[in-house]
Formats: C-alpha cells, structure tokens, sequence
C-alpha cells in the first residue's frame, strides 16, 4: 500500500488528537459552539451510531447540569469498580 498525501494527512490529524482536562470558565462564541456542532453531526462513530448528547447552558443551570452529571458519572464508575 502506498501511502497519499491524505492518508498522510489524517495519519497526521489523528497524532495530534487530545483528550482536555483542564477548562476555564471563559465564555465560547456562539459561532464558535456552531461550528463545533456542525462538525460533530458528520464525525464518524462506532457503528455509525452517533451516540453523543450535547448540553449547552450558563450559569445556574449550568451548575445543576454539572452537578447531575457528575454524580451519574460517579455512580456508573462505582458500579464498574
């Protein structure tokens, strides 16, 4: 198999994915939030499942929607260990 510029190219993408750990509370452009959607709806999935769920919020309900999901998150963890 012969390797192409765009084999090359996603070899390369795929290198440079990271997983973030580590947020800041500063506020994301709504056009910025937009294009991040967009190319989530296209991304590729196990099984083409697209099995992802987005919650977009601020301030107090921001806060009960972290809260709510950590502790699922919490729970499930438990429940595998």
């Amino acid at each position: 198999m012969t390797l192409t510029a765009e084999t090359n190219d996603f070899s390369a993408l795929t290198a440079s994915r990271r997983s973030t750990r580590a947020f800041t509370d500063r506020e994301i452009p709504a056009e910025v939030l937009d294009a991040i959607l967009a190319d989530a709806t296209t991304a590729p999935s196990w099984s083409n499942t697209r099995a992802f769920r987005v919650a977009l919020a601020t301030g107090e309900r921001a806060q009960r929607l972290r809260e709510h999901y950590g502790r699922l998150f919490d729970e499930e963890i438990a429940a595998h260990a």
